[in-house]
């Protein structure tokens, strides 16, 4: 069991496995949001989120650190809807329900 773990590892390693997983999880929006949904579980379940859109302004601020990422959003706003509704789409497909149901947060009005 254990020469098989190690073949499999040689011939990941033979075939550069690792830098093409690198290099589609650049490429793919898909990849990213899943990715990032993944390293964000365990803040989700926390409940450190109260919605789904804010999740999406974190993973668009964390695109943005690229400048040209940046850039490209920044100029192609229907890229950008696009990508958001892509996120909203995978959070709904994945079931991912962030606020409780029930009675909306009181919203005070300024000047009261």
């Amino acid at each position: 069991m254990e020469s098989e773990f190690y073949e499999a590892y040689a011939q990941s390693v033979r075939k550069n496995s690792t830098k093409q997983s690198l290099q589609r999880l650049e490429d793919s929006n898909t990849a990213k949001i899943c990715f990032f949904l993944l390293c964000m579980r365990p803040h989700i379940e926390a409940r450190k989120f109260r919605s789904v859109s804010e999740l999406v302004s974190l993973f668009i601020r964390i695109e943005e650190l690229d400048s040209e990422r940046k850039r490209f959003l920044k100029e192609n706003d229907a890229a950008r809807r696009s990508l958001e509704g892509q996120f909203r789409d995978i959070c709904s497909e994945d079931g991912l329900k962030l606020r409780t149901k029930g009675r909306p947060r009181k919203i005070l009005s300024v000047g009261t």
